[in-house]
């Protein structure tokens, strides 16, 4: 291979490696579980039962006036939805006993409880056309873990989605739905690996 056409190679691989990190970090993240106290671990071996709680809609009180009756709308079923997602994904891989979504918790549960602060659909003709954030699609969401013997909050996870900001065809497909979807299912596939191994040491996002 040429000297030129090496280069060439390179600069493709490079240029191919910044789209990729553009691309995920437009994308937002879904935080791993943090200590609800910086440095501690969180033991989860007491815990042989989940309960994942309905969670709280605070976005359509932050929705534009106009917009309030469609995210109101909306958030009635995802304040469902979200929990039931993740309650599936964690009861699918095994990390617990019993996983179930009411029931009274005792001091072998582990609670989840959350909100969802951002339920934001966007406009999918501007993301395809404009980018640059016009007509972004915005998923945000809290989500706690709380020991059910003492009700002492034992760590979260932070959910902060939005759609590509460069926009195009990848853009518009997003969809609120979609990231709460990938969101429940990082967060119930770490809830169980962890849950397994015993312990959560301080998160690395």
């Amino acid at each position: 291979m040429s000297s030129s056409a090496s280069i060439l190679s390179a600069t493709s691989r490079a240029l191919l490696a910044c789209v990729a990190v553009a691309f995920l970090s437009a994308c937002g993240t879904t935080s791993s579980l943090q200590s609800a106290e910086e440095d501690k671990v969180i033991d989860l071996t007491p815990y042989s039962k989940l309960i994942v709680e309905d969670f709280a809609d605070e976005a359509t009180a932050k929705a534009k006036p106009e917009a309030q009756p469609i995210v109101g709308l909306k958030m009635e079923s995802a304040v469902k939805d979200f929990p039931d997602q993740i309650a599936a994904v964690t009861r699918a891989q095994g990390g617990f006993n019993q996983v179930s979504r009411t029931g009274p918790p005792d001091a072998e549960t582990l609670v989840m409880r959350g909100s969802i602060t951002q339920f934001d659909e966007g406009n999918a003709t501007l993301r395809w056309l404009v980018g640059f954030a016009a007509g972004n699609v915005n998923f945000d969401a809290t989500v706690e873990l709380v020991d059910g013997g003492t009700g002492k909050s034992l760590g979260k996870w932070i959910v902060d989605k939005n759609s590509w900001a460069l926009g195009g065809g990848v853009a518009a497909t997003q969809t609120p739905e979609g990231f709460m979807q990938e969101a429940a299912t990082k967060i119930g596939t770490q809830l169980s690996v962890k849950r397994k191994e015993g312990k959560v040491n301080k998160p690395v996002t």
